[in-house]
């Protein structure tokens, strides 16, 4: 089994996540009818970590599955 991570399995995991953020922050704008004023992007910027986080482990649980 190798779990061992390089730098652009790092990078993939930050791609995803900046693109699971952007995606996100254009589903809210678009409840919003994409008036920027009362969207904070700050606010949609706090599910960093837990995005990072569930995509970190389901790269791994792919990994996992795909060993086996």
């Amino acid at each position: 089994m190798s779990l061992t991570m390089n730098k652009t399995d790092l990078f993939k995991i930050f791609k995803m996540t900046i693109f699971v953020l952007a995606m996100t922050y254009l589903y809210v704008l678009s409840k919003f009818n994409f008036n920027f004023s009362k969207v904070n992007i700050l606010k949609v910027l706090d599910f960093f970590p837990i995005v990072f986080i569930s995509l970190f482990f389901c790269f791994y649980l792919g990994r996992i599955m795909k060993d086996k």
